[in-house]
């Protein structure tokens, strides 16, 4: 597996580009507070989309995939819908859209994404893309100095597809 860089990327109602240092959404700059948490993690090692609609010219959401292991052509998604367009099938049509992408120009065999119990959202989009809840991690995401939260684990691979 290799990076080949983000890459433009298109599906029915959206158009999936590099995040840009001036991108705004909700009067918030997306590099300086709503992606923040996760460009850590992309740091040549992934990539991360605007989910912008086609229709609007709107950014709607932020989707990323990080290479967990080259070797084992191992990726995650992290993704974030922002209020406004939530439970309007956005998310679930980026996910299935990057999943794709990850099998077919990555050539992944494994993709996977992580939640916190409580998110219910995340879960279910992944569930509505044939991705498996492969069990628990305790403690696994970091709330504040203090406090962990337990996350769910979600993973479709390439025979699934079969």
């Amino acid at each position: 597996m290799e990076l080949i860089g983000t890459v433009v990327l298109e599906s029915e109602r959206c158009i999936y580009r590099k995040i840009q240092s001036d991108d705004i959404i909700n009067g918030e700059l997306i590099k300086e507070k709503t992606w923040e948490h996760f460009e850590k993690v992309y740091q040549d090692n992934g990539y991360e989309w605007a989910i912008v609609d086609k229709k609007l010219n709107i950014i709607v959401g932020v989707i990323g995939l990080v290479i967990v292991s080259e070797y084992h052509d191992v990726v995650e998604l992290k993704f974030r819908t922002y209020e406004s367009y939530r439970l309007k099938g956005y998310m679930r049509e980026a996910v299935k859209t990057i999943i794709q992408f990850s099998f077919d120009i990555l050539k992944a065999n494994r993709v996977q994404g992580i939640c916190e119990v409580n998110n219910l959202g995340s879960a279910k989009v992944m569930l509505n893309n044939n991705m498996t809840q492969e069990g628990l991690l305790r403690s696994y995401a970091k709330v504040n100095e203090t406090e962990y939260s337990d996350c769910y684990i979600y993973s479709i691979i390439q025979s699934d597809l079969r």
